[in-house]
């Protein structure tokens, strides 16, 4: 087994202050060396799981690229209109939990039309 440190939103904050405030939690998965695949997928099966289906990553000249299967969220909201909380919840949780990762510098989300633009 080993240790993942994965960053979650910090609720307390994120309903007065800031939705882009994150908190450090640590879990313990099977040995593996695909450690941000492992992070992303654990984000999407509770974190972030409202925002889509996360299908995978790949990491381009240090940029880590994670794909979503689906355009909408879950509940059919289309990922282009979500609210900036929404957006800050998503950028920030990803961008914090995969650049502790020393080959990662930045984060980009797609879905099956292309890269997300917020």
């Amino acid at each position: 087994m080993m240790t993942l440190n994965l960053f979650i939103q910090n609720k307390e904050i994120a309903r007065t202050r800031d939705c882009a405030v994150t908190q450090m939690i640590t879990v313990e998965v099977p040995k593996t060396l695909a450690v941000a695949d492992v992070s992303v997928r654990i984000l999407f099966e509770d974190e972030l799981a409202q925002y889509g289906k996360y299908k995978n990553a790949t990491l381009e000249n240090g940029v880590a690229k994670v794909y979503l299967e689906s355009t909408t969220t879950l509940n059919g909201k289309p990922l282009i209109s979500l609210s900036s909380c929404e957006i800050g919840h998503i950028q920030s949780v990803l961008r914090d939990t995969l650049t502790q990762y020393e080959t990662i510098k930045s984060v980009e989300l797609y879905s099956p039309r292309g890269r997300v633009e917020f």
